[in-house]
Formats: C-alpha cells, sequence, structure tokens
C-alpha cells in the first residue's frame, strides 16, 4: 500500500530506506567481505549489534543475504547470559563491532583498544570545518584541515575514568601524542581532544599533507604505539 505512495513522492521521507537500508546494506557487505561463504548450519556469535538490538534485523540480515536459514544468529543483547569460555569455542566465529566496522574475536575474546575513525553506514565521520560531511559530492582538499571522530585513543589530561564521557568544559587533550598518516604521509596533527559528552570517543583536526594525489585516499590514526585500519576519504 505504501509503494506507490513513495514511489510518487520520493523515498526520502521513508526512514527505512533513507536511513536504515544504508547502515543495513552496510552490515550485510561487510559481513560478507569477512566471509564470503559460511557453511550450512554455521554458528555466529555478536558481541556487539549494529542494528537496533531490541529487533530482529540482524538475524534476518545475515539469514536472508546468505540465503540460508540454518545459520544460528546469537547476540549477547538478546541472551540472559554471556557465554563462557567453552560455550564461546563452540562458535564458528565471534564477532565484535566496534567504530562501524566488524571484527573477528579470537582468544581470550577481550576487547582490545585498537584506535580507529569512526564510520557510519560505512562511511568515515569526517568533516569539513564548518562541520560539512566530508562525501564524494563535498571531498576534502590539500592542505585542508579536516575534523575525524576516532575512538580508543587513550587517556586524557587529566583522565576521565573508563566508561564516563568527557566534559563539555573544559576540553581535555589527548595525554599522548597521536599520529595521522594520508595515503602512508604523515600529516599535521593540529587538535586532539576528547569529544564532549561522549564516552571513549575522540576529536582529532589534522591537514591533508601537500602533494597527496586526489582520488580515494588512505586515513589512518596511530595511538600508543598502535595503528588502526585505514578509512576511505575522498580528496580532490
Amino acid at each position: 500500500m505504501l509503494y506507490p505512495y513513495y514511489k510518487k513522492k520520493g523515498w526520502s521521507g521513508a526512514s527505512t530506506v533513507s536511513l536504515e537500508a544504508p547502515v543495513i546494506r552496510d552490515v550485510v557487505e561487510q559481513l560478507h567481505a569477512l566471509y564470503p561463504q559460511l557453511p550450512h548450519g554455521a554458528r555466529l556469535y555478536f558481541k556487539e549489534d549494529p542494528l537496533r538490538p531490541n529487533f530482529w534485523d540482524l538475524v534476518f540480515a545475515v539469514k536472508e543475504s546468505y540465503r540460508d536459514d540454518s545459520i544460528t544468529v546469537d547476540r549477547a543483547s538478546k541472551m540472559d547470559r554471556a557465554p563462557d569460555e567453552s560455550e564461546l569455542a563452540s562458535y564458528d566465529h565471534v564477532l565484535g563491532f566496534r567504530a562501524g566496522q566488524f571484527f573477528e574475536m579470537r582468544r581470550p575474546w577481550v576487547r582490545e583498544a585498537i584506535p580507529m575513525i569512526l564510520r557510519f553506514a560505512g562511511v568515515p565521520e569526517a568533516f569539513h570545518q564548518g562541520w560539512i560531511p566530508v562525501t564524494d559530492k563535498a571531498p576534502a582538499k590539500v592542505g585542508e584541515v579536516l575534523i575525524v571522530k576516532a575512538t580508543d585513543l587513550g587517556a586524557t589530561t587529566p583522565p576521565v575514568p573508563d566508561g564516563k564521557p568527557f566534559p563539555s568544559a573544559p576540553l581535555l587533550p589527548v595525554a599522548s601524542a597521536v599520529g595521522v598518516r594520508v595515503n602512508g604521509r604523515p600529516a599535521e596533527v593540529a587538535l586532539q581532544i576528547g569529544w564532549p559528552e561522549m564516552v571513549n570517543t575522540y576529536r582529532v583536526d589534522f591537514r591533508v599533507p601537500e602533494g597527496t594525489s586526489p582520488g580515494t585516499t588512505r586515513v589512518e590514526v596511530t595511538a600508543g604505539g598502535t595503528t588502526g585500519p585505514a578509512v576511505p576519504i575522498p580528496l580532490l
């Protein structure tokens, strides 16, 4: 009944199409990039659920995209208790989800601190000054100072207890040096602070190095001697 209505009016007003669909599509694409095929009867355990934990979106997305109803999809968000060591070992894959990305977890299945630029629906959370998102239609420019949202950059000065948000004032700088590389080239970091009123989320401002070739660049963040995965950012 709604299809003729939105076909005529446009899909921007249908949140399931304009907002939810890109997130679900990104989740499916990430899973298939990690596991192009899953054996019949595969068992998956998700420590975090990126698709509305109180709903069944993730279960349907996995079963439908792999076209296999025999796949078990267990989620921490829908279980009465966390599986123990032996139960986790019985799964074919144990997955975590952080900064908008899935990753395989192995013994001891403890979340490691890996500096990462956050992504939403597959798009890195990068902004021009003035908070205009960096997109293919509004790419970055050489020499421009960009803002990115990152996670797991470590303590601030003064430190904030784990699980607590950073204060809105004063702005707290990251205690150790944060590095940014664009296509492998070091970039000048202009600002590194805890993101006000957010938990384990940071703001990093960096200047795109002169001489960087236009196109899709690979931007990565380093903190505490650990470098996170690169994310694509378009450059004019």
